[in-house]
């Protein structure tokens, strides 16, 4: 099993009420605990050392991700899994509850010394599962908010890294032009390659944490979570074509894909599944209101979907705040005349409002065939599709 999915995968198999009632100690679910338990220490008993070495492939890319993880954080991560692999094990309630208070505290002291937002959205993620499992609310839901806080930091630190690596790869293209030399190539290839795959593999556990974060949030009473994707868009410059064209004629040299011949980004798709704010880790968008314009349809044209305005309210929240700025934007908004700058959401605060008009695609008969979506840093929310008006 991979890290960081035991528990989604067991609540896929037993549902959701099951296996946290296993990490309460509920009677009659002895088996299903002594599994999950061990189940977390079986599949994640190399987590430090995975997370170590996509630290090291990241090194020099993003600075917040280049640090390697210290003896002390290392230390306390494996003591707090011994600790739940044993809480598993334990038939005495005592001796239970004594093992996953001093596994909590383990796992409070890797938070405390983590080096990166991955490294704490890991630490806060098992400090969340110990507190669920002492039966203390109050802790697991700021273990959650935690845990949330950072895995959106190291969502949108993936993305830059992503976007920079790419950025200077291409960089190098442009300068240099189509070369014979196949070590060049080789080189070029290289670098493209580890800054992908240290991007790649992290973001691989961003998104487990994401979604276990979801399930696990369902407990604190929050909705049930959107589906998240992680997408890669390439963007090619006339230059990087140009390029592309003339190493074909060298049969010698390896042929770039796409990412490495131009800019390419990083970013995520969330699509709820139920009515309601959409959560992304710590950024929950609301929208408060979505109405067509009377007399606002266009039936288009031949090259042309028909659209109608509508008039849009929504909220942004970060909970807890972000300690950076977000830019805030729609594919197919028009700004209101009071607006100079580009919305965002400013780092430290909580929430800002918009309102603006968004012309949305329908169907011949001017029924709305789709709901909106707003682009927050790197990160897409769309609405829950519904009836408009």
């Amino acid at each position: 099993m991979e890290a960081l999915t035991a528990v989604t995968v067991l609540v896929g198999k037993y549902g959701v009420q099951r296996v946290v009632g296993s990490l309460t100690g509920r009677q009659g679910l002895g088996d299903l605990a002594s599994e999950l338990f061990g189940t977390l220490a079986a599949s994640e008993d190399r987590l430090t050392e995975r997370l170590a070495g996509i630290e090291q492939q990241l090194s020099g890319i993003e600075r917040r991700l280049d640090e390697v993880l210290d003896q002390r954080y290392q230390v306390s991560l494996a003591l707090g899994l011994r600790g739940l692999l044993e809480a598993g094990a334990a038939h005495d309630p005592l001796a239970r509850t004594e093992e996953l208070t001093n596994a909590r505290e383990r796992f409070r002291e890797a938070a405390v010394s983590a080096r990166s937002s991955l490294q704490t959205a890991v630490a806060e993620r098992y400090v969340l599962l110990s507190a669920i499992a002492l039966g203390r609310p109050d802790a697991a839901k700021t273990a959650w908010a935690q845990l949330n806080g950072a895995v959106t930091a190291t969502a949108l630190d993936l993305c830059a890294a992503f976007g920079e690596a790419h950025g200077k790869v291409a960089l190098r293209l442009e300068q240099e032009g189509a070369s014979k030399n196949r070590r060049f190539w080789k080189r070029v290839e290289d670098e493209a390659a580890q800054a992908r795959g240290g991007v790649m593999e992290a973001a691989g556990l961003v998104k487990s944490l994401l979604v276990e974060s979801g399930v696990l949030g369902q407990v604190l009473g929050q909705p049930q979570p959107p589906r998240m994707d992680l997408k890669e868009t390439q963007y090619y410059s006339r230059q990087s074509r140009r390029n592309l064209r003339e190493m074909t004629l060298y049969k010698d040299a390896p042929i770039l894909l796409g990412p490495m011949m131009g800019a390419s980004s990083l970013g995520w798709d969330v699509q709820p599944i139920v009515p309601g704010p959409v959560r992304f880790g710590s950024l929950v968008i609301t929208w408060t209101h979505l109405e067509p314009r009377p007399n606002g349809w266009d039936p288009g044209n031949a090259g042309r979907a028909p659209t109608v305005d509508a008039d849009v309210g929504l909220s942004v929240r970060a909970d807890p705040p972000l300690s950076r700025d977000v830019s805030i934007d729609h594919p197919r908004r028009f700004l209101a005349e009071s607006e100079h700058d580009p919305p965002s959401l400013k780092a430290g605060d909580r929430s800002t409002q918009l309102s603006y008009v968004t012309a949305l695609t329908t169907d011949e008969q001017g029924n709305a065939t789709k709901g909106d979506s707003v682009r927050v840093g790197d990160i897409t929310f769309h609405s829950y599709f519904g009836p408009l008006g």
